[in-house]
């Protein structure tokens, strides 16, 4: 029996007897009123509440149905009238609506802020109207760890990982954040939206983001009428704010009013944690914007993912959700305070004029300390003229503003020999500053293992007269170093930077994972340690180690790579370190001149050792177009088992594996002889027992190349080494043409894994719509090694720049 309701009956009628429901005016336990209407009501068998006004009117028509079964002896000798709810005529429909609209008050808690999972009872306490699909426990996650590893890198993953954590535990209601995923079109932000989606399923609701930020939308929160934990917008765009308060607001979960269509204004303190997908930055209006310190930006790495496999692993998730879950869960109670201090710099790098330039100024303001108002003010104006702001502030919003970077603000103050009013002091440098320290990284072990700890650089001093410039919100030099005019010594080495450091420099970088595949800076330490003892620095990301040698050698023939995830990064021409200065030691730059790899000696094919190769391709080419004495599938196939089998017995190195799907298409469309046809097939020797031949020729010329592959036509472009040395064009050369080109030391970009197998392909005689069909097949990844489409391939090439990149 629920407490808000009595069934009482009426005799008014002789003969004739009402039995009807009469509703009690108080503070109910089983029904709650929000906004002047019907909320929801607690269904006991269901163990559960429900906001559908059609399960209190069925529930009401029982009790009227047990009221008459507990009464039945009562009513023998009358006639029993039912004044169901659902009947329209009885009336009872018009009593519910007034008793609820008009003679209850608000009496409400809002359902669904605690997420309740498969495997869960619900208490009436929880105030819970629906159920997860799936329980909170650990599992295999393959699909998940394929699509975020491959969409975002390990830093943005846990951003992500992070706030779903919060939302599993519950945190997310007390916590002041709002994760807005930024990003090209088509990169992958709707996908992690859609994985939250379903991790939330009826917890979750979508929201304008345009509407929070407007100032004449009156029913702005009607979206958030159901309170949800989570809020989801796939395309939203806060570039243009109008109004930040409400939004503040509801990342706040602060009391506030909400006014829907039709219905009163009830308050409520949202609970919902907002996820927002945009193809533009949030607009960060000044450095007193709340969104400041509450967005946490997620950038895409903008690798993406084949339509085939995306789609086979999106079906996967729905397996996974307990798993995903129960990760999110502990990666965020490893440390709930992760992003507390997070400040969103590249965001406001590219949403907040005046946030750029006190960046612009920063060296300026730094050194000094201090400005006056006339100097920084004189600095804005050529600064708007410069980057053409298109909207400058006037001298008095400029005042207000320039508060918000300095601890004092002072009216009239005497510097040096001179007096000066408003004069600003005390620059607040963390509010360009990312964590100096990363926070993944163990003080403790850096400090015992290789002294890493907090204090100044021998590296700054060593260093300091040569060009560095700060990085860009890509994380990329902002000028051609030919431009650049600032040295180490000008710029604040604990922010991102380039710095051009001497020829003779190497860096040992330490990338070591552990057994999920992520950068482990444990095992990074421990690997440093046994290298001799050198200046040292925790890398950029936190996770990684950079051991500084003077190398005393020719550094040209040094390898890149010492071992798995050990670089040997080496600094020539225009190529700089990047670096970001949080934890160094005080060791001396130590001098190596052994035990780093050199480079193989290259090798090159000698492609007369592949005429006979050539041959055996043409006659098995013939053979499977039937040019031949016999025009028929098995006498084919003997043509070409012996031709192949010969070969393989007399030493001739050959490789035909690229035509066996051909060759085993043709013999099983023989109509008599599939089966014979098809061991012959099954027994070839596709490829010769030893690899083609190559040999040294240091002496050859250096030639760079390059190709451009069309359906129709295939251009190879060529030129010697050496500045003013003319560029050569062929347009769909021969064979022969292409030989003629093997004789140079050939150089190109990623020419191993493009350029040198469409040039062995025309050698081998392929035509301009088969080597297309080859350069697709690269292109889109539907080969996993791509070496192995022509195995001898590789060596054409004297060497790839891809490889120094």
């Amino acid at each position: 029996m629920v407490d808000f309701l009595t069934i009482t009956t009426n005799n008014s009628k002789r003969g004739v007897i009402e039995v009807y429901p009469k509703f009690i005016v108080k503070k109910s336990k089983d029904l709650m009123v929000r906004g002047g209407d019907f909320y929801a009501i607690w269904l006991e068998e269901q163990n559960r509440w429900s906001t559908d006004e059609e399960d209190a009117i069925e529930l009401i028509d029982k009790e009227i149905d047990a009221y008459i079964n507990k009464n039945i002896e009562k009513f023998s000798d009358v006639y029993i009238k039912k004044m169901y709810m659902w009947d329209a005529e009885s009336g009872m429909i018009d009593r519910w609506h007034k008793y609820c609209q008009k003679q209850l008050r608000d009496n409400y808690h809002p359902l669904n802020e605690t997420l309740i999972f498969l495997d869960q009872v619900a208490k009436k306490e929880d105030y819970s109207s629906i159920k997860l699909n799936y329980p909170l426990k650990e599992g295999k996650m393959d699909a998940y760890d394929k699509i975020i590893g491959t969409l975002y890198s390990p830093e943005e993953r846990r951003k992500i990982e992070w706030a779903i954590g919060a939302v599993v535990t519950g945190a997310s209601k007390r916590m002041e954040k709002f994760l807005v995923m930024y990003g090209a079109p088509g990169s992958g932000k709707s996908t992690i939206l859609k994985i939250i989606g379903q991790l939330f399923k009826g917890y979750t609701s979508t929201f304008n983001a345009n509407v929070l930020g407007s100032a004449t939308e009156s029913f702005k929160l009607e979206q958030f009428k159901n309170n949800p934990l989570v809020g989801i917008s796939y395309d939203g765009d806060l570039s243009r704010i109008e109004d930040n308060a409400t939004l503040n607001s509801l990342i706040s979960h602060e009391e506030m009013q909400v006014n829907t269509k039709h219905k009163s204004i009830f308050q409520i303190s949202f609970k919902t944690f907002l996820f927002m997908a945009t193809n533009k930055p949030v607009k960060i209006t000044d450095a007193k914007s709340g969104l400041n310190r509450r967005v946490i930006d997620v950038r895409p790495s903008g690798i993406k993912i084949a339509n085939a496999e995306y789609n086979q692993l999106m079906d996967q998730i729905q397996f996974e959700l307990g798993a995903i879950a129960c990760h999110c869960r502990d990666v965020f109670l490893e440390n709930p305070q992760y992003y507390a201090d997070y400040k969103p710099i590249l965001m406001m790098d590219e949403s907040n004029d005046f946030y750029n330039y006190m960046l612009d100024s920063y060296n300026t303001f730094k050194e000094a300390d201090g400005v006056s108002l006339k100097q920084a003010w004189e600095m804005y104006k050529v600064y708007c003229d410069d980057a053409r702001v298109p909207y400058p502030f006037s001298q008095r919003v400029f005042k207000a503003e320039l508060k918000n970077y300095f601890n004092d603000c002072l009216d009239r103050v005497h510097v040096g020999e001179e007096w000066y009013r408003n004069y600003y002091q005390g620059f607040k440098r963390e509010m360009f500053e990312e964590n100096k320290i990363p926070k993944n990284i163990d003080i403790k072990a850096a400090a015992s293992i290789l002294n890493l700890k907090v204090q100044h650089s021998i590296f700054d001093d060593i260093c300091s007269e040569y060009p560095a410039q700060y990085a860009s919100s890509k994380e990329t030099p902002r000028k051609p170093w030919n431009e650049v005019t600032t040295t180490l010594k000008d710029i604040d080495t604990t922010l991102l930077h380039y710095v051009k450091v001497p020829d003779n420099m190497v860096v040992i970088d330490f990338d070591l994972k552990d057994s999920e595949g992520k950068k482990c800076f444990q095992k990074n330490l421990e690997a440093a340690s046994k290298w001799p003892k050198t200046y040292t620095e925790v890398s950029k990301g936190g996770n990684g180690i950079h051991l500084h040698y003077i190398y005393d050698g020719d550094i040209s023939k040094l390898s890149r790579v010492f071992s798995d995830d050990i670089e040997v990064k080496i600094f020539t021409g225009n190529s700089s370190l990047r670096r970001k200065l949080s934890l160094c030691n005080d060791e001396p730059i130590a001098t190596l001149s052994s035990g780093l790899p050199l480079k193989e000696s290259k090798k090159m094919i000698n492609f007369d050792g592949i005429k006979d190769s050539e041959h055996l391709i043409a006659l098995i080419r013939k053979a499977l177009k039937k040019d031949t004495e016999v025009p028929a599938t098995k006498p084919c196939m003997d043509l070409i088992y012996n031709a192949v089998e010969q070969a393989y017995t007399s030493g001739i190195k050959y490789d035909i594996s690229f035509m066996q799907d051909a060759i085993v298409a043709f013999a099983s469309s023989s109509t008599n002889n599939a089966d014979y046809c098809l061991k012959l097939a099954a027994k070839l020797h596709y490829k010769s027992e030893e690899e083609v031949e190559v040999y040294d020729d240091e002496e050859a010329p250096i030639a760079f190349f390059d190709i451009e592959v069309f359906p129709n036509v295939l251009f190879v472009n060529w030129k010697f080494e050496g500045q003013g040395k003319k560029i050569n064009r062929m347009i769909n050369p021969s064979p022969a043409e292409i030989e003629s080109l093997f004789k140079y030391r050939l150089i190109g970009f990623n020419c191993k894994n493009y350029d040198n197998i469409i040039l062995y392909a025309r050698y081998l005689g392929y035509d301009n719509e088969q080597m297309y069909k080859i350069s697709q097949k690269i292109i889109h990844g539907r080969t996993k090694d791509r070496n192995n489409i022509f195995r001898d391939s590789v060596n054409i090439s004297y060497t790839d720049i891809w490889d120094y990149c």
